[in-house]
């Protein structure tokens, strides 16, 4: 049967919440009605003054028109100036009557069918004006799931902000009255989770004037763009979801039919739901922005595939999601009763082109909602597929141990606490009651419910037997069957039997209800229902040789025996009287290369072996060529000593997610270069330990791009400390040479030459650059992205692009640094800082300097330089209106340039 969606009739009726003065009043605002009610004026003022002259009352008239009008505008003052005093930014919105009308019909339809259904086709036209800025064109529509975001007078919006407009740095964004998400719960939750390095939306206040009216405060909150990922530093990329309108519509059907009533009846029955995350279609937000770029177009084939492999069940949750961050959101959100987040239909997802995987961002969270709230862990989210991995809820149970500590809370309160009674107080004039009270003491008592959580009386029930084992083969064999008392996983870590010791091993499973691989562990799991309640008890049975030195008197006979177990995340070792675990299917490959064992790298390749007591790895000192990718082992450092050359197969990667040592000398350089004409490159991902390399050339790179999985730099490190000396890059044609994401660094006494593209790209760093060659480049020679950078000794010399640029509310601090023959010597863009001194450039094709905005989203650049020289240059300094050059405390005049032009003719970049 076709569900048809619910029409609307072609006669809105008239809402309480409206009335008459709201339809009025814009009625007013049309051409037709001004003029009629201008004429009407006119005739009436003429009527009234003849009757006035002619009864001598006009004098009176006029006196008592006076005092009211005085008396009215008075109480208008009032409210106005209490409404401003809260210090909230404020947000004006008008809208024309045909594009209110159109609002008024679609809210009528909600309020109807209880439910609201959105398209692209609800938007509307209107313009909004912030604080005291520039007034915009915008895109309006209704937005919520549920009519509660539409039965009070404050009703919520999504907003597009169109030609590149945006309000603090926002260009996409909604409005809705702040108890729809539990008032100011919503963004301290969403405060935290940033200062955790999990993806949210921002969040924050503003009063709201609509068409006039005042409507009072409304939370405003980020939608899924470019510019949430750049704010919180990550590259610009896809963003996906789980497809949810099919169960919006599906919900309307059944409540158009006979309201809660109905739609109650059908989920008992069990044939209301039609999508839920393994069945639903995944869709990427701004489908049409990212079709038109190449990149983020492959990127997002690589990131729903991956989702949709996950849906079948084909690749396991570890290989699709950022493992950590998957188990922060989860212990963040279980903290805050958050569990509304954390639902199929709300979470969204950002697929990181560095490291390949899916990262979390928290959305429609509700924290502290007495209905989302359960005394337990892992709710409502224990059941579902995307938790059901082993090394997520490991990720979990980790991070829940780590935020449920005494003292974890108290910094968040004092980081948090000043803003947040900022906050009350402007919501105070508007809100009574509780519904503002801080958070901290409902934390605190989360806190102490799932820290006791995490430390049960018993993890596991179990029995043992003797039994004989293989069938026919005789001999004397213990078997232990082992419930999971659990919603958690846990590890068996062994047996004791009369105090002997047996350590577990895969091999003496032979049979389990659940089955995971993760190397030396036997993790057996209890499901939950979607409700919260539990279902079956998981179940795995061990068989073990009877240990020697002790006599089988009897089948009946009594051994203290005890199984050795924690939960899996944790390092508390409890002994009981039984308990399990189980394996799992061999991981197929995700966005990257899985990585062997020790062993298996072993044996993959030739010229490797143990070191440090062997939880390292070392190259042996020779001339190697590699066969395909160099991917070592999970977490295992690697080193490389003086003398070593390797050479890699054209696209090949050195992949490590520990730290790459190189030891080269001055007289024995390590090597790493082709075999052909370039290679991919090296990649270091989430190293704890800094990598350091001594004397090292790298040639010849190429960076990667494998289906999705893309990294523009010849060498990458993410998230992984770097110290550079005496390195030499050279040949390179990726578009970075060097791309460090997210990390500290120190590069001296380097070298980086001919090269097709940008030198260095830092992302989101700190770092210093000491003492360096940058010569033959063809784009940038160091361009930086929201970081901080001291520079100093440094030459550049034929730089086709610029020397130094700096964007994205970057800090640059150079000094004494030669610039010859480049582009733009220095280019600061989008709120950042450059301060240059005791330097010179020497003929700059296009400009010395520059600052201007790039994004619009950003703001104004500047530029201060002292004792700076600059030779055979014509255009010394070049400021956009509103940004800043200074040079030797004088303020270079700035000018209206068009940003975008010069970019396409090449003046401001390649």
């Amino acid at each position: 049967m076709k569900i048809s969606r619910p029409q609307v009739e072609n006669e809105v009726k008239k809402s309480q919440s409206f009335g008459f003065i709201s339809h009025l009043r814009l009625a007013l605002r049309s051409r037709f009605f001004r003029a009629l009610a201008f004429c009407l004026v006119v005739l009436l003022a003429f009527i009234l003054g003849i009757f006035a002259h002619s009864s001598g009352q006009l004098y009176s008239w006029v006196l008592w028109g006076h005092k009211a009008w005085a008396k009215t505008t008075q109480g208008l003052v009032v409210k106005v100036g209490s409404y401003r005093r809260n210090g909230l930014p404020t947000l004006y919105i008008d809208m024309p009557y045909e594009s209110y009308y159109k609002i008024l019909e679609k809210r009528e339809e909600a309020l109807r069918i209880g439910v609201l259904l959105t398209s692209d086709e609800d938007m509307v036209p209107a313009q909004i004006r912030y604080k005291d800025g520039e007034t915009l064109e915008v895109d309006m529509r209704l937005k919520g799931d549920w009519v509660d975001h539409l039965e009070s007078e404050k009703w919520s919006y999504r907003i597009h902000v169109e030609n590149k407009g945006q309000i603090e740095g926002m260009r996409r964004f909604s409005i809705q009255a702040p108890e729809t998400r539990n008032f100011l719960n919503e963004w301290a939750f969403h405060q935290h989770l940033a200062r955790e390095g999990v993806l949210s939306p921002r969040y924050q206040f503003v009063n709201v004037v609509f068409n006039g009216d005042v409507k009072g405060v409304y939370a405003l909150e980020e939608s899924f763009s470019d510019e949430l990922l750049e704010s919180q530093g990550r590259r610009p990329g896809v963003i996906l979801r789980f497809e949810e309108d099919p169960m919006w519509e599906n919900t309307a059907n059944f409540m158009e039919a006979g309201g809660n009533a109905i739609l109650d009846e059908a989920i008992f029955a069990g044939f209301f739901q039609i999508t839920d995350m393994n069945t639903s279609e995944v869709s990427v937000f701004r489908s049409g922005h990212v079709k038109d770029d190449p990149a983020l177009s492959a990127q997002a084939r690589m990131a729903v595939g991956l989702l949709q492999t996950f849906q079948r069940g084909e690749l396991p949750a570890s290989s699709v999601f950022d493992v950590e961050l998957m188990g922060r959101f989860y212990a963040l959100s279980d903290l805050w009763g958050a569990g509304h987040t954390t639902r199929w239909h709300n979470i969204r997802f950002y697929y990181n082109p560095v490291t390949g995987l899916l990262e979390p961002i928290a959305y429609d969270a509700i924290p502290l909602d007495d209905w989302w709230m359960r005394d337990g862990v892992a709710y409502p989210f224990a059941d579902d597929q995307l938790f059901d991995d082993a090394a997520i809820q490991e990720a979990y149970v980790r991070e829940l141990e780590r935020v449920t500590r005494e003292e974890y809370l108290e910094p968040i309160q004092s980081q948090l606490r000043e803003e947040f009674d900022f906050l009350r107080s402007a919501l105070d004039w508007e809100y009574s009651g509780d519904v503002l009270e801080p958070p901290w003491d409902d934390l605190e008592d989360r806190r102490l419910m799932l820290s006791e959580q995490l430390r049960p009386v018993q993890e596991v029930r179990g029995v043992y037997e003797f039994t004989s084992f293989p069938v026919g083969e005789g001999g004397d064999y213990l078997r232990f069957d082992i419930s999971n008392l659990m919603v958690l996983p846990v590890e068996v870590i062994g047996f004791k039997v009369s105090g002997q010791p047996i350590p577990a091993k895969r091999e003496m499973i032979t049979a389990s209800t659940e089955k995971y691989i993760l190397p030396d562990k036997i993790v057996p799991t209890l499901r939950q229902g979607p409700m919260g309640e539990r279902e079956s008890l998981s179940a795995a049975s061990f068989v073990v040789h009877f240990p020697n030195g002790l006599d089988v008197v009897s089948e009946n006979a009594e051994f203290d025996v005890y199984a050795m177990v924690r939960i899996l995340g944790l390092d508390e070792l409890h002994e009981i009287p039984l308990l399990n675990y189980a394996s799992s299917p061999v991981l197929s490959q995700g966005a990257r290369p899985n990585a062997p064992s020790i062993t298996e790298a072993l044996a993959l390749h030739h010229y490797l072996s143990l070191a440090g007591g062997g939880e390292s790895l070392r190259v042996e000192s020779g001339d190697w060529d590699v066969a395909g990718d160099l991917v070592l082992p999970e977490g295992v450092p690697l080193t490389i000593p003086p003398g070593t050359t390797l050479r890699f197969e054209r696209g090949a990667l050195l992949i490590s997610t520990a730290s790459v040592t190189i030891l080269g000398t001055e007289e024995k350089p390590v090597t790493l270069t082709s075999q052909q004409e370039s290679w991919g490159g090296v990649v270091v991902l989430g190293a704890d330990n800094a990598s350091s390399w001594e004397y090292a050339r790298i040639e010849n790179t190429a960076g990667s791009e494998r289906s999705g999985w893309m990294l523009t730099g010849g060498i990458t490190f993410y998230e992984s400390p770097v110290h550079l000396t005496a390195v030499a890059i050279t040949g390179s044609m990726a578009e970075d040479a060097l791309n460090i994401i997210r990390s500290e660094y120190k590069i001296e006494f380097s070298e980086f030459g001919g090269l097709v593209s940008d030198a260095f790209d830092g992302d989101f760093t700190h770092g210093e650059i000491v003492e360096c060659s940058f010569h033959d480049i063809g784009g940038d020679a160091v361009d930086i992205s929201g970081s901080v950078l001291k520079i100093e000794r440094s030459k550049f010399v034929n730089i086709a692009d610029k020397a130094l640029s700096a964007g994205e509310q970057s800090e640059i601090h150079a000094l004494a640094l030669t610039i010859e023959s480049v582009g733009i010597g220095i280019a600061s863009k989008d709120l950042s800082t450059v301060f240059i001194i005791q330097s010179e450039i020497i003929a700059a094709e296009h400009a010395a300097l520059a600052a201007y905005i790039k994004k619009s989203e950003y703001g104004p650049a500047e530029i201060i330089a002292k004792e700076l020289s600059v030779q055979n240059t014509e255009t010394y300094a070049l400021a956009q209106t509103g940004s800043i050059i200074i040079i030797d405390e004088s303020i270079v005049e700035s000018q209206d340039f068009d940003v975008g032009l010069l970019y396409d003719l090449g003046i401001l970049g390649n």
